[in-house]
């Protein structure tokens, strides 16, 4: 007699780090969510912390640990059943490996941190357990140039660019009124984000377009060195810091232009998000922005000076609105959830 019981389903833990809801928090989210339901059930694994929060209201499964390390991982993993660890960044992916997981690991880096171009005891140290992974995914081209271990898992390596969910962003955009500010900086305040280049450029284009306003949406470390430099530059009411915002969309849908001048990045998850509002980005090019915005490089600035012309130049409307016009076009890609399932359920085949 033929067996018609169901197969059981793929069970997949990602494991993260951190226990707050940020760009790669946000991405796994989405992801969580397009295979609710599916032949692959999928369980979000970090720190406890205010991811907890996010991750109940949207009705998706959590195991939280009292920190990410080898020991805290084994026991996850001894207690519930898994056959694959989707681990996301470097750290996750050493520590599923240490844990001592026979099931297939993923390796998911969606940063693109200097370390990774040298041999160094970082570098060495991922490169040492890469044999264990089943997958290496890179979220941009960009990503892999002169990442020194991509040879070793070169058969294994797949490029999966990020993906947000347009109409969730627009939705969540919608649901509350904020008061305009002509630019808007989504992102830590750490300095790989480069906050105070923002607060710079705006100053250098004051001189031109005196009212020209804006607000830095996150918080970190650089936090008090950013009101520092406003005060600094006698930008009190002009430049305003606005804190972390569990839903940030309102502000950067308030504002017209965006600004993103990272020293480096894996993609730009919030450079995503304000295109798919309608926002143009100026930005570094910086490491996978470079490969997004490729074919529109009137949308790349290098130093203060240059944001700041540029910020100056966009208050032309005809010159703004050719700008605006070229949003769709460059993050459509970069909002099809239907290719970003498909590429993701190929990594679990």
């Amino acid at each position: 007699m033929r067996d018609t019981r169901a197969a059981a389903p793929r069970r997949v833990l990602h494991l993260l780090g951190t226990n707050q809801f940020s760009g790669a928090e946000n991405v796994i989210v989405t992801m969580m969510e397009q295979f609710r339901g599916s032949e692959v059930e999928m369980v979000y694994c970090s720190p406890d912390g205010p991811i907890r929060e996010v991750l109940t209201s949207r009705g998706l499964a959590f195991l939280p640990l009292a920190g990410l390390t080898p020991h805290q991982v084994r026991s996850v993993l001894r207690a519930h059943r898994f056959d694959v660890v989707h681990a996301h960044d470097f750290k996750a992916s050493m520590v599923a490996v240490l844990a001592g997981f026979a099931g297939e690991i993923i390796a998911h880096i969606h940063s693109n941190p200097r370390f990774v171009k040298s041999w160094n005891p970082l570098s060495l140290a991922f490169a040492s357990v890469a044999r264990r992974f089943h997958r290496v995914v890179f979220v941009s081209a960009e990503a892999t140039r002169g990442t020194v271990f991509a040879g070793l898992v070169r058969d294994r390596a797949r490029v999966v660019a990020n993906v947000v969910d347009s109409e969730r962003v627009r939705r969540l955009a919608a649901e509350r009124d904020v008061e305009r500010r002509d630019v808007v900086f989504l992102g830590r305040l750490t300095e790989v984000k480069r906050p105070q280049t923002v607060i710079r450029a705006v100053a250098g284009a004051r001189r031109a377009v005196p009212e020209l306003t804006a607000r830095l949406v996150g918080d970190g470390d650089l936090r008090a060195a950013c009101e520092r430099e406003i005060r600094a530059l006698g930008l009190d009411g002009g430049v305003r810091l606005e804190g972390f915002q569990s839903n940030p969309y309102p502000f950067v849908r308030a504002a017209r232009i965006a600004l993103m001048p990272s020293t480096y990045e894996g993609l730009g998850l919030a450079a995503i998000e304000a295109l798919a509002l309608g926002v143009p980005v100026l930005n570094s090019g910086a490491g996978g922005l470079g490969d997004m915005f490729a074919a529109h490089p009137e949308f790349i600035c290098r130093t203060v000076e240059e944001y700041a012309a540029r910020l100056v130049e966009l208050q032309d409307p005809d010159r703004y609105c050719e700008l605006q016009a070229a949003c769709a076009e460059i993050v459509a890609p970069y909002c099809d959830l239907a290719r970003y399932t498909a590429q993701i359920r190929e990594l679990y085949a």
